[in-house]
């Protein structure tokens, strides 16, 4: 005789012979599921969410892809690069490099870590990163409101560039449009690493004549 009896909490089929196979809750309001093979209760086990539809795109042609959140996460970056322009590192190391031979007792690093200069370029790289945190998230809320069924999560933005690129691939493949972010972003890197080249060559045909000096 078949034990239709299922395990504790889990309730039985409604009709206790020949019973449909399916899932059933294995408590009353219960999301989790026990799938009932029309003689026996298995081991599988599934979560109710799992039979809900996936959400539907209702996105057009016309539906914007880019936010004024998304725009200043992009270009964010750039106020950074464009603050260090002016900043004379080489002065700051060579200010350093002086009180170093000067008084070798007192720490090497003391005159850079403490310039003005320095301080404003970690305090500006620190509410840079924060900002493109709240820009994220704002920006994935848009996204929402906008209709787009699949959203890259803001939380990417901690890894800094990664939710800029999942967030454009995600879009891309919902709507076809979405990736000009990613180009912008791509020239704002490109530009850096010239300011950082052309910064770092100063730095080094400076300090070749004060490496001299002191030989």
């Amino acid at each position: 005789m078949t034990d239709l009896t299922p395990p504790a909490g889990e309730p039985r089929p409604e009709a206790a012979s020949g019973a449909a196979p399916g899932w059933y809750p294995t408590a009353p309001s219960s999301p989790t599921l026990r799938w009932w093979d029309g003689m026996q209760w298995t081991e599988h086990l599934r979560n109710q969410q799992d039979f809900e539809p996936p959400a539907v795109s209702t996105i057009t042609s016309l539906t914007p892809v880019y936010t004024v959140f998304i725009w200043l996460y992009t270009l964010l970056p750039l106020v950074s690069v464009l603050a260090l322009i002016p900043v004379d590192l080489t002065g700051m190391v060579e200010q350093q490099v002086r009180q170093s031979i000067a008084n070798p007792r007192v720490g090497s690093t003391g005159a850079l870590f403490g310039s003005p200069g320095y301080v404003l370029l970690q305090v500006l790289s620190v509410v840079s990163y924060a900002a493109m945190v709240v820009l994220a998230y704002f920006d994935w809320k848009r996204l929402g409101r906008l209709g787009f069924a699949r959203r890259f999560h803001w939380a990417w933005a901690f890894v800094t560039a990664v939710y800029l690129i999942g967030r454009s691939v995600v879009v891309h493949k919902e709507s076809g449009r979405g990736l000009a972010v990613v180009v912008v972003y791509i020239s704002i890197v490109a530009f850096s690493l010239i300011v950082a080249v052309v910064k770092a060559s100063q730095l080094i045909g400076a300090m070749e004549p004060l490496v001299q000096q002191y030989r």
